[in-house]
């Protein structure tokens, strides 16, 4: 369900989020930050732009593989490690960025914004509704080990674990069919700072919110306006200074030392 608030400050913020989220029934909730009111929530694999990715998803995967092992310090990677580095590192995946906090969804909804016709948009999702529709079990799904192999795409699977699974319990043949909420195993230090958790979204290409809507999962879009007399470049700006004061800002979600020369010239650009 969507919801417009027109807003000039942080504390406003916060005041809507804390009564759109009531209707949960467990914590937390999951947020989503986007830059414009008008995308919807696919993962970068089934967008539009990425057509030509999805009809030969094998390829870029086995190629991933062949170009990042020289850097890679950890081994011994298994398919979901493999999942959590391509989504981390900008490789279109079946993942969906999720958050645990409604500030780190703030940030990233504000900092890439620059059209005066896209608003900043707020997604509000209860992570054990969803899983409760998709796989009959409210917890939140730990992405490692074979439970999860059908929403993994087949070049990250091993081989003949799904054969198996769906010999072993029959009521998987529906595996993978519908997006799940899950923690991935893979931390690395943007994904703790960021409070990461993602919806894998198997083989279910169309937008999330449909998925809810055909469900009657609950869940909200909170889309910022600012108020008549401000701006939405001058909200943007006074928002991420706000964030800033209370310690969100780009070095603190991305703590690694490309972030630093960044921060610095940001923090003093008028």
């Amino acid at each position: 369900m969507e919801y417009r608030h027109k807003i000039n400050s942080l504390s406003q913020y916060l005041e809507i989020i804390s009564k759109a989220g009531k209707f949960a029934t467990k914590s937390p909730l999951w947020f989503r930050g986007q830059r414009s009111d008008k995308l919807g929530l696919v993962p970068g694999i089934y967008r539009r732009s990425n057509k030509h990715l999805k009809r030969d998803e094998k390829s870029p995967i086995i190629e991933f593989f062949q170009l990042s092992n020289n850097f890679l310090e950890r081994e011994n990677l298994d398919g979901w490690d493999w999942l959590a580095l391509m989504q981390h590192y900008g490789l279109p995946t079946r993942l969906l960025d999720w958050t645990e906090s409604s500030l780190v969804a703030l940030y990233f909804a504000l900092k890439d914004g620059e059209s005066p016709q896209d608003f900043p948009t707020i997604w509000i999702i209860d992570p054990y509704a969803l899983n409760l529709k998709s796989i009959d079990d409210d917890n939140i799904q730990l992405a490692w080990g074979s439970r999860l192999f059908p929403w993994l795409p087949e070049s990250l699977r091993i081989e003949g674990a799904v054969k198996h699974l769906i010999e072993k319990k029959p009521s998987f043949n529906e595996a993978g069919k519908y997006p799940i909420a899950t923690y991935v195993r893979y931390t690395n230090p943007r994904i703790i700072a960021q409070s990461g958790a993602f919806t894998l979204h198997g083989h279910y290409e169309d937008c999330l919110e449909k998925y809810f809507e055909s469900k009657s999962i609950k869940y909200r879009k909170i889309v910022l306006e600012p108020v008549r007399s401000s701006s939405l470049k001058w909200l943007r700006a006074k928002l991420l200074f706000e964030l800033e004061n209370v310690g969100v800002h780009q070095l603190s979600l991305f703590p690694e030392l490309s972030s630093v020369a960044s921060f610095i010239i940001n923090r003093r650009t008028p």
